[in-house]
């Protein structure tokens, strides 16, 4: 058997059969809980913070929040806070409760 072009197509060549490919954001996505608005990670805004030169602030473009943002569970149009880290036969995954209930079934 040889080995599928599209990387996310791996899940699916199983010889006991097709099995549902795992599909996850590639980038971390950011939620600010000031307006709701998601930025994939390099749309939000960063620099360093002017009272600790070691730390990086983040702020939302829309909003100006500073600080304000969670992270995103990694499932594809999930837009849930990413609470469960856990590693998964395809790498680490940071997903809500309710994608990482789902992987435990």
């Amino acid at each position: 058997m040889s080995k599928p072009k599209h990387p996310d197509m791996s899940a699916a060549m199983d010889p006991q059969g097709p099995v549902q490919a795992l599909v996850v954001r590639q980038y971390p996505e950011w939620k600010c809980e000031q307006c709701g608005e998601i930025y994939p990670d390099n749309e939000v805004l960063k620099g360093a913070n002017p009272f600790d030169e070691a730390d990086i602030i983040t702020g939302c473009p829309n909003c100006k929040s500073i600080d304000s943002f969670v992270r995103v569970c990694d499932e594809p149009e999930c837009q849930f806070e990413a609470t469960c880290g856990w590693p998964s036969a395809d790498g680490y995954r940071q997903t809500c409760s309710r994608h990482r209930i789902a992987d435990i079934r």
